[in-house]
């Protein structure tokens, strides 16, 4: 049974890393000024307006008519539909930008292999530019390029299927990670439930703070290799720590039922649970992407604390594996040896 204690760390936890990515609206303004979307959809509705920059990687996001972005879009490997109002610039790496005829963008539209659909009727006070400006420089056909569009429209069958279909490939993963890297899924799990708050908080600011890194060193064509290396690596590290998280589930089941099962066990039906779980909740409107975020924040930030789990988190410290000692030989015993008494010359007696 979890205490009542633990529930309200949980809720507290959650309140806390739910204020840096909500953006909740509070009137037309935001609490926090910028917005991040991550392979999301995202709508800024008629008359609302957006306090800062928005950053969009792998989303799909849309500027309602009347909508205000007060700063500027940086969009990278998404789609972009503007329709209403950016204050900034709009700058597009390797995505799609729509400008309709209600678009208005005051600065600039900077391009970088990315493609751009304008209406006649959209305005830039700007300029539209299509090249880099570093040592190499790359300069698409004239004319824009129209990618297609692509919907996929699953039938409510299917769209079970895949539910469970991810769930159980998650589960099939957790298990092998839990026969061939017991220990360090252990260690991250141990390190989440040590300090929960440092592991989201660390979670958390990573997420943000390296996207941005990415799109500022891909500017440079040169990175752009390390861009792909890094983007790699941030998604193992994430569904390790995903992992590590449905190993501690599991052995919490495991205990409330009071059997016993071995480690690869509790992973696998442990991040089974817990992938069907959170996939259900981060189907609710609005509040149900607060679920996987705070399974990914706290996962992601228990394998930076151990350094995918080679090293022990706890109390605040890490702490280096004890090291392995050579075996002793026991040494045997050696018998006692009976001291040797110098022999002492008799002299004879002479009877008188």
């Amino acid at each position: 049974m979890i205490k009542t204690t633990k529930w309200l760390l949980f809720l507290v936890l959650v309140l806390i890393l739910a204020i840096p990515g909500s953006a909740l609206a509070a009137g037309n303004k935001s609490i926090i000024p910028d917005r991040i979307v991550i392979g999301e959809n995202y709508t800024l509705g008629s008359g609302q307006t957006l306090d800062g920059n928005l950053w969009i990687m792998g989303g799909n996001v849309s500027l309602d008519p009347n909508s205000t972005v007060t700063g500027g879009v940086q969009i990278m490997g998404g789609t972009l539909n503007v329709n209403g109002t950016v204050e900034g610039d709009v700058n597009a790496m390797g995505g799609f930008v729509r400008l309709g005829a209600e678009a208005y963008i005051k600065g600039n539209v900077n391009l970088v292999g990315g493609s751009l659909d304008r209406d006649n009727s959209a305005q830039i006070d700007g300029k539209v530019n299509t090249e880099t400006s570093g040592p190499i420089r790359i300069v698409p056909p004239a004319g824009t390029v129209r990618l297609p569009r692509i919907d996929f429209a699953l039938s409510p069958i299917w769209q079970v299927m895949r539910f469970f279909l991810e769930a159980f490939v998650m589960a099939a993963l957790a298990v092998l990670v839990g026969l061939f890297a017991p220990k360090h899924i252990e260690r991250t799990a141990h390190a989440v439930v040590a300090q929960p708050l440092v592991a989201g908080g660390l979670g958390l600011l990573t997420l943000v703070v390296v996207p941005i890194v990415l799109v500022a060193i891909t500017l440079t064509i040169i990175l752009i290799p390390f861009t792909i290396l890094t983007i790699i690596l941030l998604t193992v590290m994430v569904v390790f720590g995903w992992i590590a998280l449905g190993m501690e589930v599991g052995q919490r089941i495991a205990q409330m039922f009071k059997v016993e099962w071995a480690l690869p066990v509790s992973a696998g039906l442990g991040t089974l649970f817990l992938t069907i779980v959170v996939n259900a909740i981060g189907r609710v409107p609005c509040i149900g992407w607060l679920a996987p975020a705070l399974v990914i924040f706290l996962g992601l930030g228990g394998v930076l604390l151990t350094r995918f789990g080679t090293l022990e988190y706890l109390g605040g410290k890490t702490l280096l594996p004890p090291p392995t000692l050579a075996p002793v030989m026991p040494v045997a015993p050696v018998a006692p040896q009976t001291p040797v008494v110098p022999e002492v010359p008799v002299e004879p007696v002479i009877p008188p």
